[in-house]
């Protein structure tokens, strides 16, 4: 009987390649960023043809799409809805409406997950009463969201906005307590508030700001766009 030699670095490849293939089609995993008694934020980039579950079916969600891209938001009875979403684009979700998402779309697709955690904060607020609605609550003839937006659900407001480089807002609003999501990586100064420093943040990173009257001002090089999400 002949025997066949089979050099060690072929064993050690046949070992790898299953390896290898696996870490390649391994669910995207979703990384909480930042939470308080209000929210939790996650981020994640999901490659082409890659799928997560849903860390917070059991609360009312938005997710912000940080570039272009495609996901299908799979219900636990495995119907699905496919979203195609523009930079800067937030869908709402009511709990228990996702229990796994997959990015269908050709290329990776960074998105922002935040779940409310207390209920009843929406309730039935979500309608398809203008532009803005139609997109963030799924409804038919929906278009994508502008660089500048707003919408009221229930006891939550929702708001995009860009600016230009060296761009302000023209007055100081008093804001309620708020969520704010880096849909670009940004730098803004509160020019309400007499503090020096800077809100710097990449690209899907947030932070809390606290009630009170804020006019923010882009003094970055690049045009910043940004969510928030007011209580």
């Amino acid at each position: 009987m002949m025997i066949v030699r089979v050099p060690l670095i072929l064993l050690a490849l046949l070992f790898i390649a299953p390896l290898a293939t696996a870490q390649t089609t391994a669910a995207g995993k979703f990384e909480t960023t930042f939470q308080n008694d209000l929210v939790v934020v996650h981020g994640a980039e999901l490659r082409a043809h890659q799928s997560s579950p849903n860390v917070e079916s059991a609360h009312d969600t938005f997710w912000i799409a940080l570039n272009e891209g495609t996901l299908s938001f799979v219900e636990g009875n495995s119907a699905h809805t496919d979203v195609q979403f523009a930079t800067g684009d937030t869908r709402f979700f009511p709990s228990f409406d996702v229990n796994s998402v997959s990015n269908v779309g050709q290329s990776p697709l960074g998105i922002v997950l935040i779940a409310l955690k207390p209920r009843a904060l929406i309730g039935n607020a979500c309608d398809c009463s203008g532009a803005s609605a139609k997109f963030v609550c799924g409804c038919k003839g929906a278009t994508h969201l502008e660089h500048l937006w707003a919408l009221g659900l229930g006891n939550v407001t929702l708001a995009g906005s860009m600016l230009a480089a060296g761009e302000s807002f023209r007055s100081a609003p008093e804001r309620d307590d708020m969520l704010l999501v880096a849909v670009t990586n940004l730098e803004l100064q509160d020019e309400a508030l007499e503090i020096d420093k800077p809100i710097t943040l990449n690209a899907g990173e947030a932070t809390w700001i606290r009630s009170g009257r804020h006019q923010f001002k882009n003094i970055g090089v690049a045009p910043a766009r940004f969510v928030t999400v007011e209580f």
